[in-house]
């Protein structure tokens, strides 16, 4: 089972070499939240939404800072996030 909730992008960071990647967000009641995915489908989904890769493997963070989402997580860990669709306003 999943856990679904909804934030605001405020930065996204990864390394292909670790293949981790962090997405930081405000949560829906403020709280600022860290969560972690594999790296490179992580930011070709961030890609496919927003946009953002450009070339050298690098990502322009300014595509999807601020940015609303509705993110799941796994339910035995919280900051693990398994996909996300964006919010439209």
């Amino acid at each position: 089972m999943e856990n679904v909730k909804t934030g605001t992008i405020v930065d996204v960071s990864g390394s292909w070499g670790s293949g981790v990647a962090t997405l930081t967000l405000k949560d829906s009641r403020g709280k600022t939240r860290t969560l972690h995915a594999d790296n490179g489908p992580f930011f070709r989904a961030l890609d496919a939404v927003f946009g953002g890769i450009s070339s050298g493997h690098s990502f322009d963070v300014s595509a999807v800072r601020g940015k609303k989402i509705r993110y799941a997580t796994v339910d035995w860990s919280d900051t693990f996030l398994t996909g996300f669709t964006p919010v439209e306003e």
